[in-house]
């Protein structure tokens, strides 16, 4: 479930001083996955005029697969054995949650054999246009980024939290052809 939006970033709450700075300036809210109370909270902060448009759509995303698995060992020994099994010879993207994850986890599977490169806000530009780069050009098929670094389509992706899986997988539903099946995995303890 969502928090409001103002609770997860207060510069959220000044944004309304557009309305009284640019009353005449028509304002448009995007969100992806916002609840009937955040889509309130977004018209009430925002200042929305009354007559303001609205449209949403089923998050549901038919092109979605979710897939629990019951973590034996270590958590990178279980995501090489899926990439070198099931998802051999396909492009993913690993959600971490901090930018040093990414990059050791990225390292953890170059060193089990898996061509894999991190991806995250505080590397340079260059660098990570390359990474992109050679994610597209098929020369680097699995990216580790951080979940605030959405860019790519997926093909499996691999996080610790079922509202990772939902919430990214909500996303690369979204962005790609709907016809595209993206598999969603979940790796948890104990599952008895």
């Amino acid at each position: 479930m969502h928090s409001p939006p103002c609770l997860m970033c207060p510069q959220y709450t000044e944004l309304g001083r557009l309305r009284e700075l640019y009353p005449p300036v028509p304002i448009i809210a995007l969100t992806a996955t916002a609840n009937k109370r955040t889509v309130a909270d977004i018209i009430s902060q925002l200042k929305l005029r009354d007559d303001h448009a609205a449209f949403t759509q089923s998050f549901n995303r038919t092109n979605l697969r979710y897939i629990v698995h019951e973590k034996k060992g270590s958590l990178i020994d279980n995501i090489v054995s899926s990439l070198q099994t099931k998802y051999r010879g396909q492009a993913g993207v690993i959600y971490c949650h901090a930018r040093r994850t990414c990059e050791q986890v990225a390292e953890s599977l170059q060193k089990k054999g898996i061509v894999a490169a991190f991806f995250h806000a505080k590397m340079p530009t260059e660098e990570k246009d390359q990474t992109v780069r050679d994610w597209q050009a098929g020369e680097v098929p699995v990216i580790v980024a951080t979940v605030s670094a959405v860019f790519v389509s997926i093909s499996c992706f691999f996080s610790t939290l079922l509202s990772d899986c939902v919430r990214h997988g909500y996303r690369q539903g979204r962005w790609f052809v709907v016809s595209w099946s993206i598999s969603c995995l979940l790796f948890i303890t104990g599952c008895a």
